[in-house]
C-alpha cells in the first residue's frame, strides 16, 4: 500500500517537473505549445469539386448566349419598327405637302365651291403633324442600338410599336376619309373620319406607357 503511494506521487512530481521545465522552454503554458490538429478536408473529393465548377460555368456561358440571343431579336424588332416608321413618314410626308398644294391651287375652286376647304386643310396638318411623329419614333428606335440594356425592354418596344401602328392606321382613315368627302365621296365614309381620329389619340395615350 505505501510503496503504491510512493510510485504515484513520484509519477506526479515527474509529470510537474517535465511540464515546468516545457513551459521554461518555450514560455507557454503546455497546453497552449501543443501542436494544432490540421483543419478538416473537405468532404467533396476533388472531382466532385471540379465537376461543380464546370456545372457552373455552363450554365454561366448559357446564361451569357440567352442574353444575346434575346438582344440580338430585341434589336431586330428596333429595326424593323424604325424602318416602316421612316417608310410612313416619308409617304405621309410627301402625300400631305402635295394635297396641301393641290387644295391651294388645282383643287381650290372645287374645295371653295364644296364648302369644303377648311376640312382639307385640317387633314393636311394632321396628316403632317402624325409624319413627322413617325419620323420621331423612327429616331427614338435607334437609341438602344448603341448596346446600352434598353435594348432588352420589351415594354418600350412594345410602346413604340402600338404608337407607330395606331398614327399610322388612324392618320391613314382620318385625313383619307376627308379628302374624299371633301371631293365628293360617298356618305358612308362619315363614321371613318372620327375611327381615324380616335387610333391616333390612343397612339399618343400609347406613350404614357413608357
Amino acid at each position: 500500500m505505501e510503496e503504491t503511494e510512493k510510485t504515484e506521487s513520484e509519477a506526479r512530481s515527474e509529470e510537474h517537473k517535465h511540464r515546468s521545465s516545457h513551459e521554461r522552454l518555450t514560455g507557454l503554458p503546455a497546453h497552449l505549445s501543443r501542436p494544432r490538429a490540421p483543419p478538416p478536408s473537405s468532404n467533396q473529393p476533388p472531382s466532385s469539386r471540379q465537376s461543380s465548377a464546370l456545372h457552373r460555368s455552363s450554365e454561366d456561358s448559357h446564361s451569357l448566349r440567352i442574353n444575346f440571343t434575346t438582344m440580338g431579336r430585341s434589336t431586330e424588332e428596333w429595326r424593323l419598327i424604325a424602318s416602316q416608321c421612316r417608310t410612313w413618314a416619308a409617304i405621309f410626308g410627301f402625300t400631305g405637302v402635295a394635297a396641301g398644294a393641290f387644295g391651294a391651287h388645282a383643287l381650290k375652286a372645287t374645295l371653295q365651291d364644296r364648302g369644303t376647304t377648311d376640312s382639307w386643310r385640317t387633314a393636311v396638318q394632321y396628316q403632317l403633324l402624325h409624319a413627322l411623329a413617325l419620323l420621331a419614333v423612327s429616331s427614338a428606335s435607334n437609341l438602344p442600338w448603341s448596346g446600352s440594356d434598353s435594348v432588352t425592354d420589351t415594354t418600350a418596344l412594345s410602346t413604340w410599336s402600338w404608337a407607330s401602328t395606331l398614327w399610322t392606321g388612324g392618320t391613314f382613315l382620318f385625313s383619307g376619309s376627308i379628302y374624299a368627302l371633301s371631293l365628293g365621296g360617298p356618305k358612308l365614309l362619315g363614321p371613318v373620319t372620327p375611327i381615324g381620329g380616335l387610333m391616333m389619340m390612343g397612339g399618343w395615350l400609347a406613350l404614357l406607357r413608357t
